[in-house]
């Protein structure tokens, strides 16, 4: 994983290529797939966006996290997008509370407004995995005030108890 991090940091467009490599060639490890898609989109985010957007569904759940949670610390504008597209497809399951955080960790305002159209609308269950995404700004005043007037807003005694405790 070292030696990934190096490459993304340093290995300039010779760096990104390997990683590529690595990538396509089925790295095993998720861990390590994980540094991979994390230095592509460092190192070269609008050609690896794709790339990287490919493993979102695969079928080894921790690949498809480690996708996901790339995707959503790279703060780009059009992983949103595709992170948006995958939880409106996600119905349940085990990937949707790693979707919902992975579009809070792309910290724009429209991650936290679409997040905040989510809460509105969804059902109580995923509302409190939408609070627990949220809960990522608990110490931004202006966030927290928006989402606890959703919740309040919602009068869901499960989602209220979700908030308090995350909050």
């Amino acid at each position: 994983m070292g030696a990934v991090r190096a490459l993304a940091l340093n290995g300039g467009s010779v760096g990104a290529l390997l990683l590529k490599l690595k990538v396509l060639t089925g790295e095993g490890e998720p861990d390590v797939l994980a540094e991979c898609f994390s230095g592509l989109l460092a190192a070269a985010p609008a050609r690896s966006l794709p790339l990287v957007a490919r493993f979102i569904d695969s079928e080894n759940t921790a690949v498809a996290e480690a996708a996901l949670l790339a995707l959503g610390s790279s703060r780009l504008a059009a992983a949103l997008d595709l992170l948006k597209t995958r939880c409106e497809r996600t119905a349940g399951g085990p990937l949707r509370q790693t979707v919902l955080l992975a579009i809070a960790m792309i910290r724009s305002e429209a991650a936290i407004d679409f997040l905040l159209a989510s809460l509105r609308e969804c059902t109580a269950i995923m509302a409190k995995e939408v609070v627990a995404a949220l809960a990522l700004f608990r110490n931004n005043e202006k966030v927290r005030s928006r989402v606890a007037s959703v919740v309040e807003g919602r009068n869901e005694k499960a989602v209220s108890e979700t908030f308090r405790r995350e909050f």
